[in-house]
């Protein structure tokens, strides 16, 4: 026999990697019922499907924005309440979570082609919960988001639910519907906006719902509200004098 000695360092869950699917395999114990909003839902993309987790994540090393997009229909939409399902690299607690950052992009033409600059970006107040169920050696969080209300006109809009955590934060993949992601990861060299199959080697979506009110024709505004309570006073006054 000879004396030798191995050196090295163990695997941890820290490393910065891009997708969770990267670190170990997949595995999804239960399906649980989304928690409801109460309000009515612009659009649903879908719980996940436990085949990966895209790296979203405001943190004092990461800056990473994940993108996808979603339709509004009809007049427009007002919307002040998004849900999303997320991972923390550590599996930490929801309490954990610092806030999430809501942003919002618009669409330039027809083509799948989020705008760089935001439309609206919100500080959200954030719920986080423990779902049961468990992907990729992680517990799931099920996270429902607050924000002041944004008014979104009809076409296809982008969305970014971006968590404020000290770790790495992986958000759900979900089964496409219309476009596929798009990031920015400066870390990674890969600039705004990014297509998610030059990342990740395939296209991909993420879990989410919007909810809110939809927007209508009615002129009930405070500005004609105004209007027709001056012409029923005037008439009063008319009536009295």
């Amino acid at each position: 026999d000879v004396s030798f000695q191995i050196t090295g360092a163990e695997k941890t869950k820290s490393l910065n990697l891009p997708t969770i699917a990267e670190s170990s395999a997949p595995v999804h114990k239960i399906t649980p019922v989304p928690q409801p909003s109460g309000r009515a839902t612009l659009w649903d993309n879908g719980l996940p499907d436990g085949t990966n987790g895209l790296s979203c994540v405001l943190s004092s090393s990461l800056d990473r924005e994940v993108v996808d997009d979603f339709i509004v229909g009809g007049e427009g939409w007002y919307v002040s309440d998004a849900h999303c399902r997320i991972l923390l690299n550590l599996d930490g607690e929801p309490s954990t979570i610092a806030g999430f950052k809501v942003f919002f992009y618009q669409n330039e033409g027809t083509e799948c082609n989020p705008v760089v600059e935001q439309y609206a970006a919100k500080d959200a107040t954030v719920n986080a919960y423990h779902t049961g169920d468990t992907y990729f050696s992680r517990r799931e969080i099920a996270v429902d988001l607050e924000f002041e209300k944004v008014l979104l006109e009809p076409g296809r809009w982008w969305i970014c639910l971006q968590p404020v955590v000290e770790d790495n934060c992986f958000w759900l993949t979900a089964a496409q519907q219309e476009c596929p992601v798009f990031v920015s990861y400066p870390d990674l060299a890969f600039p705004k906006w990014t297509a998610g199959n030059v990342v990740f080697g395939e296209d991909l979506d993420v879990s989410f719902q919007i909810t809110g009110a939809e927007k209508t024709k009615s002129l009930n505004l405070p500005f004609f509200q105004f209007l027709r309570e001056q012409s029923l006073l005037f008439r009063f006054l008319q009536q009295l004098f």
